[in-house]
C-alpha cells in the first residue's frame, strides 16, 4: 500500500472517531433539557445517555459480522448518516420527549458503528510502531471530538435548549471523509476461514 493510500486511510479514521464518544455530546445540557420536560422524572432524563449506550451494545455485534461481507466504507457512511440524523432531528422536536430518544437509539447505533469500523481499519491497515501512532492518534481524535460536543452543547443550551442537539452537525465531516476520502477496499476473507471451509468433507 502507498503513502498516498495509507494518509487517506489514516484521516478517515481520524474523522470516523471523532464520532466515538458522541453520546455524551450533549450531557452539559441535560438540566435545561429535563426543565423543558417538567413531566419527565430525572430517570427518564439521563435515558438521553443511557439509550443510546444501550443502542451500542447489539451494533457492535452485528457490525463485527457485516464486515466479513460489507466494504468497511459503506457501513461508516451508514454510521455517520445514522450519527447526524439521530443526533440533529432531535432539534426540531420539541414536543415528544419519546421521539427524542428513539432519535438517540439511532445516534447510539452510529457511535457503535464508528467504534467498530475504525478499530478494524487501523489493524487492517497498519502494523507495528505505525499501528501504534495511528491508534493514538485515534484516541486524541476521539477526546478532542467529545471536547468539541460538550463545550459547544453547553453554550448553544444557553441560547436555547433545543439547539444543544446541532453539536452533532460534527458527524458532516465525518460523512464527507467517508464518502469521498476513504478508499473502496475489497473484503478479504481470513486464510483460516477458507482453510476450514475447504477441509469439511461429507460421510
Amino acid at each position: 500500500m502507498d503513502n498516498k493510500m495509507k494518509g487517506r486511510i489514516k484521516i478517515s479514521i481520524y474523522a470516523i472517531a471523532l464520532l466515538m464518544m458522541g453520546v455524551i455530546g450533549i450531557t452539559s445540557a441535560l438540566a435545561t433539557i429535563g426543565a423543558n420536560f417538567p413531566d419527565a422524572s430525572q430517570t427518564m432524563i439521563q435515558n438521553l445517555i443511557s439509550i443510546p449506550c444501550f443502542a451500542i451494545i447489539p451494533t457492535t455485534i452485528i457490525v463485527g459480522k457485516l464486515m466479513e461481507t460489507v466494504p468497511k466504507k459503506i457501513i461508516a457512511v451508514v454510521g455517520a448518516a445514522c450519527f447526524l440524523v439521530g443526533g440533529i432531528v432531535p432539534a426540531f422536536i420539541t414536543s415528544s420527549f419519546a421521539l427524542i430518544l428513539v432519535m438517540r437509539a439511532i445516534l447510539g447505533v452510529g457511535v457503535g458503528i464508528s467504534q467498530v469500523v475504525s478499530t478494524a481499519l487501523v489493524a487492517d491497515n497498519f502494523q507495528g510502531e505505525e499501528q501504534q501512532k495511528v491508534q493514538g492518534t485515534l484516541q486524541a481524535s476521539q477526546m478532542g471530538g467529545v471536547a468539541v460536543m460538550v463545550f459547544a452543547g453547553g453554550w448553544l443550551a444557553d441560547i436555547q435548549w433545543n439547539y444543544v442537539f446541532y453539536v452533532h452537525i460534527l458527524a458532516i465531516l465525518t460523512l464527507i471523509a467517508t464518502l469521498f476520502i476513504l478508499p473502496m477496499q475489497k473484503v478479504t476473507v481470513k486464510e483460516n476461514d477458507a482453510k476450514e471451509k475447504h477441509s469439511v468433507h461429507l460421510t
